[in-house]
């Protein structure tokens, strides 16, 4: 659902707004003199092709994969976002750099520097594969965490991280999960987004999942069937196991996965 997908999206930016060690953010400058405004401008780790997804009308309709779909995504929690959502900070645009691991295209020095954080994809492959390209990222995310480079992700983007940072990820022994479910909130999850609230319902889509943390990591909370619908760890990684980005591709929300009917997201007008 749309206002539920912003949310979650508001509290990515909360967290890529947090103070770290690296990068720099981005100028600031004052809207009505009294509330501080600024841009996020963040890497875009785009790990599908969906020009060669087994969901053509998806393929036809977005040329540009999840990365097209994630400007639509994050420009709604922008425009939807006030400064009190943000911690008293005026959001004035999400500036997304797409780059592309699969094909070995990541951040030079220079273009790190200039991000304020990172994103990473959903992808049908194994986190843990020995596939090269994802032997990569795993190192590349390893070695931005020690950069305190802030880090978050959907679906696939919890369980490369976890990967890559000491968790464990496998495939799910309790099965599938395809549907829209209910995440029952941790009280660390609370706690971290400031919310009374003890659970949300979000989109899933997968069959891995992070048995075991890394280190320092506290869980979001999760279902009978997925312990972990997220982590976060400290200022700098926070990642989400659902995809708010379905809700911009009505075939996806309504034909492929979704039991549910009756949901209703944005973006529907494609």
């Amino acid at each position: 659902p749309p206002r539920r997908a912003a949310r979650r999206l508001r509290a990515v930016s909360a967290a890529l707004r947090r103070p770290a060690a690296a990068p720099a953010p981005t100028a600031t400058s004052v809207d009505d003199g009294s509330v501080p405004s600024r841009s996020l401008r963040l890497g875009a780790f785009d790990l599908v092709s969906w020009r060669e997804s087994s969901l053509p009308s998806i393929a036809e309709r977005y040329g540009a994969g999840f990365f097209e779909v994630w400007e639509q995504l994050f420009e709604q929690a922008r425009a939807s976002s006030t400064s009190v959502d943000l911690g008293g900070v005026a959001l004035r645009s999400v500036e997304l750099v797409r780059f592309s691991p699969v094909e070995g295209h990541y951040p030079s020095a220079a273009e790190l520097a200039s991000l304020d954080g990172i994103v990473i994809s959903g992808s049908g492959e194994d986190s843990w594969s020995d596939t090269p390209w994802l032997v990569e990222l795993r190192a590349r995310i390893a070695d931005y965490d020690a950069q305190q480079v802030r880090l978050s992700g959907f679906s696939f983007g919890p369980q490369v991280l976890a990967a890559a940072l000491g968790g464990r990820v496998a495939r799910n022994p309790l099965g599938h999960e395809t549907t829209v479910t209910t995440t029952h909130l941790s009280d660390e999850a609370r706690e971290y987004f400031g919310t009374p609230r003890r659970s949300v319902d979000l989109i899933v889509h997968h069959n891995d999942a992070v048995l075991e943390l890394p280190p320092g990591a506290k869980s979001l909370g999760g279902s009978a069937v997925t312990e972990h619908h997220g982590w976060f760890r400290g200022a700098n990684v926070l990642a989400f196991a659902h995809h708010p980005e379905y809700c911009f591709v009505r075939y996806t929300a309504t034909h492929a996965f979704l039991p549910r009917p009756a949901v209703r997201c944005a973006g529907w007008g494609r």
